[in-house]
């Protein structure tokens, strides 16, 4: 997986999602980027040039227009569970992949 991308409905039918709402799922993967093209318009607007495709701006797929840091502000959580993460960005290069999980317990009495 090298792709930033919400999950999809196949996903989430079998698998319990972090985040609760599908704009806040978005919000995370896609980490505030806005102007996004689907790959059919990056596609297009690049002449089917794989490498301009890869480096251009409107590719959020590649997290090409994120910013280095992301404030995604204080979340509550409503599931328990662990969830486990990682920076498909970073996962093109072998040295530098950030993984991780989360674990939500339930509050105690």
């Amino acid at each position: 997986l090298t792709d930033s991308v919400p999950a999809t409905a196949a996903w989430l039918s079998s698998n319990t999602p972090l985040f609760d709402t599908p704009a806040l799922r978005l919000n995370f993967a896609m980490i505030g980027q806005t102007g996004c093209l689907t790959m059919a318009q990056l596609l297009a607007k690049n002449n089917n040039n794989a490498g301009a495709v890869e480096a251009d701006k409107q590719n959020c797929m590649k997290l090409n227009a994120a910013s280095p840091y992301f404030d995604g502000g204080l979340i509550r959580m409503n599931t328990t569970g662990t969830f486990y993460y990682m920076n498909t960005r970073n996962n093109n290069f072998s040295n530098r992949g950030q993984k991780g999980s989360i674990a939500i317990l339930p509050l105690l009495p």
